[in-house]
């Protein structure tokens, strides 16, 4: 506890400083919060230690159906099965996505099932938006044909996408651009949404990064990155036909379709797109149903027809499947009937 006196020396000169009972209050109340600030950091230094974790997860693992308040976030590497296919991903304690594979395994992740059931039929495959390199490692896994094209300009996830890709030996067959994907070339300024628990962290994963200003409640920086169109891009990089493109970029789906007309039109490849609610949907409605495209909600036990993308509720779909219909029987398998 302070005493009422702080005395404060400079030189030979001593000066007593005489605090009143609410000072002392407040100082006393200050110090206990910079400290528990600084345990609080210490702890997380511990449990997010590369070793450390690994021995927590083991021991949390027998118990992560019954508690899953205490599935720990994975950090440094571990391994993802699936169909066979096996991949090892480098990661820290800021990214969603690998909490939910390390925790719920692939098969529960999004759309994994469709995919690769589509990997392992097409050739080509454009990744925007691709984070730390999930769907593009996989589908370089699932057909040893296939040519990936991997878009991401945040920062964090690139440096992870770049070292995932080195880890399983396909730095040589994923070309991976630091690009943002938009409607025209350019530099403009990107919202990197970082977390405030762990400014000791140097790269951060969080998937809301984007064009899209962060709201009140996140915490980030912006940087410059540079964007230019799919269409450009590809016209130089890519000699084949784009088959397969999935898109993830936080509300500005629509601009990447925008700058990707060309090779739309003349290869007419399935679209898997991110399809927030409130935000977008008629933007992508004009776009690509003028194209003749056909559109799928996605949904935990196969894709769903849909005459139209906007909602006037929230029905919980996330992500929407643009399929041609000269492509329908690459996803026929996945087709049911209801709405």
């Amino acid at each position: 506890m302070l005493t009422d006196q702080v005395e404060a020396r400079s030189g030979q000169r001593a000066h007593r400083i005489y605090l009143s009972r609410p000072e002392r209050c407040a100082m006393e109340s200050m110090l206990l919060r910079k400290g528990a600030a600084w345990m609080r950091q210490l702890f997380y230094r511990i449990i997010y230690h590369p070793d450390v974790n690994k021995v927590l997860r083991g021991l949390i693992r027998p118990f992560a159906p019954f508690t899953p308040w205490a599935r720990l976030p994975p950090v440094g590497r571990f391994k993802v099965e699936v169909k066979g296919h096996r991949l090892v991903f480098e990661t820290n304690q800021t990214s969603h996505v690998m909490r939910l594979l390390y925790w719920d395994g692939p098969s529960a992740f999004e759309y994994t099932d469709v995919f690769v059931g589509l990997a392992e039929r097409v050739s080509s495959f454009v990744d925007v938006g691709a984070n730390v390199g999930f769907y593009s490692l996989l589908a370089a896994k699932c057909n040893p044909e296939m040519q990936v094209f991997a878009f991401e300009p945040s920062p964090g996830p690139l440096h992870f996408l770049r070292l995932n890709a080195g880890l399983n030996g396909l730095d040589d067959r994923v070309r991976i651009f630091p690009l943002a994907a938009s409607s025209s070339p350019g530099r403009f300024l990107f919202n990197e949404v970082r977390n405030r628990k762990y400014p000791f962290t140097e790269h951060h994963l969080n998937g809301d990064s984007g064009f899209i200003a962060h709201s009140g409640e996140q915490h980030g920086r912006s940087v410059e990155v540079v964007a230019d169109t799919l269409d450009r891009v590809l016209s130089v990089a890519s000699h084949v036909p784009i088959e397969l493109v999935k898109i993830d970029t936080e509300g500005t789906e629509n601009d990447v379709l925008q700058g990707f007309g060309r090779h739309i039109d003349r290869d007419l490849p399935i679209v898997i797109c991110e399809m927030l609610f409130g935000r977008i949907e008629a933007e992508l409605e004009a776009i690509m149903k003028p194209k003749g495209y056909l559109f799928f909600s996605h949904r935990p036990d196969g894709l769903y027809e849909r005459a139209s993308l906007v909602r006037r509720t929230d029905d919980g779909v996330r992500n929407v499947f643009f399929v041609h219909p000269s492509r329908l029987e690459l996803v026929q398998s996945h087709i049911r009937r209801g709405t």
